[in-house]
């Protein structure tokens, strides 16, 4: 499916294309700009269609685990003064 995204450029109105496929029985989604793959963020294409399709909550893959507020990062692991009592 073919997403049209219209901006402006210096006050001057633009539309770039972007080519995306989406799967109804997966839910997952593929555009050729590659922003989930190259940042790790969904491109306003990906959730236009996902808006399209009635798609109201993400699939699992599309939330890394970054994002969580449990994730355990490796300077936790740090003791410090302040955490002896």
């Amino acid at each position: 499916m073919i997403v049209n995204e219209q901006y402006l450029l210096y006050g001057e109105p633009r539309s770039w294309t972007n080519s995306v496929k989406f799967d109804l029985a997966t839910h997952k989604v593929r555009c050729e700009c590659n922003m989930f793959e190259s940042r790790g963020i969904l491109c306003c294409h990906c959730l236009a269609m996902f808006f399209y399709f009635g798609v109201d909550r993400l699939p699992s893959c599309y939330v890394i685990p970054r994002w969580s507020k449990n994730v355990q990062r490796k300077h936790t692991f740090i003791k410090t003064s302040h955490d002896e009592k």
